[in-house]
């Protein structure tokens, strides 16, 4: 018996963001988008369910609904899938996410916009996303060492890696997760996530996160001090990404890129920027990028998060 445990973020406000106004009789609910290296099983489907039974009760209350799922395309993980296969990148994306949209359309998920990634429209969103970081001061270049998850694409603060004894051989893994790290150093650019620590414990105040038992972890993390978060990733090492915008060296962090695809369906209306999402269903491993990073990323471009 598999058991996965899904949860809410959701915010119940009505407010202003940059030049438009969120249009009140709009219900938006999203699903994660789902990562392409492997192919879609129970636990994508458990996911869309849930926020499929949402967008329909909000239909029939009245709402308009927009309900939002779809594939994330980009990163090492899918580059190296895309290798294994012995397929160009984009036509082994196009591959899977093609079979994430049948199942879902099978399984009767009546989603309003499937976002890949790959589209046009979706990185422009993300570079127009990326200068207003930049613009308003929150991104800098220089040298980040750390401990680098392969598995997770991200990351990993010293105080989260611990030693993992088999025999004779030590490995440095996640703590959180087990996932092994490698020491890292290369020069990317760096977002700083230790300065908006009181603008999310202020928007977790505000009944953001559900079920409730999930923000005591989310206020540990953030208690024992949130490192500086690296954004991007050498060309050299990643190739199959969204370009920083002036600087083709650089690829933009795939969560960073995974994260904005709700702006990119937030944008679909051309009268109204329908945001901020009424709920976003996800589970609770990609709690931290959703409940911590991404609130964080919204308030330093200006946007509600």
């Amino acid at each position: 018996m598999i058991r996965l445990l899904h949860l809410k973020v959701n915010i119940r406000r009505l407010i202003t963001v940059p030049g438009r106004y969120y249009a009140s009789d709009y219900f938006f609910i999203s699903t994660p988008i789902f990562y392409v290296n492997g192919a879609p099983h129970i636990g994508h489907m458990q996911s869309c369910v849930y926020a499929d039974a949402l967008a329909r009760v909000h239909s029939l209350l009245g709402k308009r609904v927009v309900f939002s799922t779809g594939t994330d395309e980009h990163g090492l993980k899918v580059q190296q899938a895309s290798e294994a296969a012995k397929k160009l990148p984009l036509e082994y994306c196009t591959e899977m996410s093609s079979k994430f949209k049948k199942i879902f359309t099978e399984g009767d998920i009546a989603f309003t916009h499937f976002v890949r990634t790959t589209d046009e429209n979706h990185k422009e969103i993300v570079q127009s996303f990326w200068r207003k970081l930049k613009a308003n001061g929150h991104i800098t270049k220089g040298r980040y060492e750390g401990w680098y998850s392969v598995v997770e694409e991200s990351f990993v603060p010293a105080s989260q890696v611990k030693e993992l004894k088999e025999g004779s051989k030590i490995t440095m893994v996640s703590s959180e997760t087990g996932s092994p790290v490698e020491k890292m150093l290369e020069e990317n650019y760096v977002f700083p996530l230790s300065k908006f620590e009181n603008d999310i414990l202020h928007w977790l105040s505000q009944d953001a996160v559900n079920p409730v038992i999930f923000v005591e972890d989310l206020k540990r993390w953030i208690g024992e001090g949130l490192a500086d978060l690296s954004i991007s990733r050498p060309r050299s090492r990643l190739s199959w990404g969204i370009p920083v915008p002036e600087d083709e060296s650089q690829i933009i962090y795939v969560w960073l890129d995974a994260l904005v695809n709700y702006l990119t369906v937030a944008h679909c209306n051309e009268k109204d920027i329908i945001w901020p999402a009424d709920c976003h269903v996800i589970g609770k491993d990609i709690l931290k990028f959703h409940a911590i990073y991404w609130p964080a990323f919204l308030i330093a471009a200006g946007y509600e998060p």
